[in-house]
């Protein structure tokens, strides 16, 4: 599996129906990507996720010699995807939401840790979303 996983373009997990706020949790997951791609254009680091050319390890290492830098965590770019992520999450936290989307079966079966390590791109599927 992990030869499958490392090869594949894509992984496409498939979470089940819509239920419990599900609809809700997967907005905020792409809201809060869109925002973390802006913030990846503000400071320079567009083309570390937008396009394939180049080793997906010098893109991961590219972006946390970028988190390694203290200054880059006082940027604006940086405080709004903060600020982003406080308020998506808070009010899904708040009313369970988010702890329903985790118990999901498929987030209590151990080999997800392999496929979220070994695939460049992992896309999550929740209902229609």
């Amino acid at each position: 599996m992990r030869k499958i996983y490392s090869l594949a373009q894509q992984v496409i997990v498939w979470l089940g129906p819509t239920a419990d706020g599900s609809d809700d949790v997967m907005d905020g997951h792409a809201h809060v990507a869109q925002v973390y791609r802006e913030h990846l254009r503000g400071i320079g680091l567009a083309n570390s996720i937008e396009t394939e050319s180049g080793n997906f390890e010098d893109r991961i290492e590219e972006e946390r010699m970028f988190l390694a830098d203290d200054e880059n965590w006082s940027s604006p770019y940086f405080r709004r995807v903060i600020d982003d992520v406080v308020m998506t999450y808070a009010p899904l936290i708040r009313d369970h939401r988010l702890q329903k989307w985790l118990s999901r079966v498929w987030f209590s079966r151990i080999w997800i840790i392999q496929e979220l390590s070994l695939a460049r791109d992992t896309v999550f599927v929740c209902g229609d979303r």
